[in-house]
Parts: C-alpha cells; structure tokens; sequence
C-alpha cells in the first residue's frame, strides 16, 4: 500500500510585521507567540515554516524553515505550497500564527478529514479560515481566492463542492482589537492572557459575551454561529 507523505506548512511572519498589520502595539504581538512546532510532533507529519525575515517567534527546535517568496499573500502561499508538492508530499495543512487556540488536535483532525475529503478548513469567526488543509494535487484550486478579505471560507467551500470539503471547529483569528475583545468574552483557554492585555493597553472589553457584526451582507454572532456559507459543509 502507498504511503502518503504530509506535512503541516506554517506561515511565521514577523511579530512586528503582524502587529504593524494589524495597527497595534508590539504588545498584541504576545499572543502570536503562542505556538511551540514541538506540540505539531504529535502528529504524523513534517514541519515546514515558512518564515518572513525577522521572523523568531516561533520555536522553530524542529522542522524545516524556508523564506517567503513574493510580492503578495496569495504569491507567498502559492510557492509555499508549490514548494512541498515538489518534495513530494501529497497532503498539507496550511495554518499560520493568529490563532491562539489552534492546537496540534485540530491539524490531526484536518489530516483524518483528508483521507476521505479534498478540503479540511478551520473557519475563523470572520468568514475567514485559520487552517486549510488540501492535497497537493488540488493546488492549483488555491489561484485567484481573495485572500485576507473575510471571504476565503465561502470561496474555498464553493471552488471544491461543499461535499469534498470537511470542517473543524469555529475558532477567533486575532485582526484587530473588535477580535481581541472577542477572545476575551470567549470560552477560549487565551481568554484571561487577552483580557489583560487588553487592559494593558486601555481597552477593556465591552460588556457581555456576543457581539453582532455584518459580513458578506448577512449578520451573525461572535463565537456563537459558523461563518455564513452559501453551503452545507460536512462536519
């Protein structure tokens, strides 16, 4: 029986990069450190960073690091991704630095969906994924997605047919400070470390847990509801 090489790709960008992105203090960089690629040896995979340059804030003790290549997001994943499929690995789940809860469960969990699914995706509460999981053969469905615009998740669901698409649990990618907040009124195990720092910097989080917000048109809850989608997606 074949084997099938996987490995979990790791996009690292520099802690400066990420708060100067976000247009926050170096301070609300602490929780994009939160990753140990250690917890990623649990699973059977190889550990493939690639980083920005400055990028430390991940401990990089095992795994391999490469460079970033390209002018844009959707170029330096493109290349990323095109990297591992010329190594020869057949399954990759693709998760970066601004989730503080995802954890080596959740990349094991998308590595199990793909084994009967072409698509595992961890929906951020934005309409936006945390983690993508595909096979390398499926590459080239990742072109012309509109990246970082809160859309990815639908657009993803409707390029690969909602039945060949498995789902994770929802799950705060930190953006801003409204995501920040977000995480604090959560049940996430981050929720103390983020309300400190909120407080920290000033901004204490607003009375109660859920918060509406408009997306794509249509209105949900933080941390109560999946992104929008115009499709069932499998759980």
């Amino acid at each position: 029986m074949k084997i099938q090489r996987q490995a979990v790709l790791v996009f690292a960008n520099a802690s400066a990069l990420d708060c100067q992105r976000r247009r926050g203090p170096r301070a609300f960089g602490r929780l994009f450190k939160t990753h140990d690629l250690a917890d990623f040896q649990r699973v059977d995979c190889d550990i493939h960073v690639f980083s920005s340059p400055g990028s430390h804030h991940f401990q990089l003790s095992c795994g391999a690091q490469h460079r970033q290549e390209g002018s844009s997001f959707a170029q330096k994943l493109q290349n990323a991704v095109e990297t591992l499929a010329c190594l020869g690995y057949e399954k990759i789940v693709i998760v970066g630095g601004d989730c503080p809860d995802l954890n080596a469960g959740d990349v094991d969990q998308a590595f199990r969906l793909l084994q009967g699914k072409r698509l595992a995706l961890g929906p951020d509460h934005r309409g936006g994924c945390y983690l993508i999981g595909l096979h390398t053969q499926d590459r080239d469905c990742l072109k012309n997605i509109c990246w970082q615009r809160n859309t990815d998740f639908e657009e993803l669901v409707s390029r690969f047919g909602a039945e060949n698409a498995g789902c994770l649990s929802v799950k705060i990618d930190l953006d801003d400070f409204a995501d920040l907040r977000s995480l604090a009124r959560s049940l996430s195990s981050y929720r103390f470390e983020a309300a400190l720092l909120l407080d920290s910097l000033g901004r204490v989080p607003e009375e109660g847990r859920f918060q509406s917000k408009s997306l794509a048109g249509k209105q949900r809850i933080f941390w109560q509801l999946p992104p929008p989608a115009a499709h069932n997606v499998s759980l």
